[in-house]
């Protein structure tokens, strides 16, 4: 998923997460800067948005992404 981002700020993103996991019927609940993703299998995956920081975190590994595109990547492979 390839996404250009010029100067949005969180709730931009986090619409644009959500946009995205509406269109793929994923369950989640979204708080502040928080999205926690509740998948099928019963993992769960918390993404983390900050203006300079973009984490997920999923089983016992917590990726930190400073490039969007890189951070929308490993998003896309969990939630598919």
């Amino acid at each position: 998923m390839r996404i250009s981002f010029v100067m949005l700020n969180n709730h931009d993103i986090i619409s644009l997460i959500e946009n995205r996991l509406d269109s793929v019927s994923a369950e989640y609940q979204s708080v502040d800067n928080k999205i926690e993703i509740y998948r099928l299998d019963g993992d769960l995956i918390i993404l983390e948005i900050n203006q300079n920081m973009f984490s997920i975190l999923y089983n016992e590994y917590k990726y930190d992404f400073k490039e969007s595109d890189q951070f929308f990547n490993k998003l896309e492979e969990l939630i598919s």
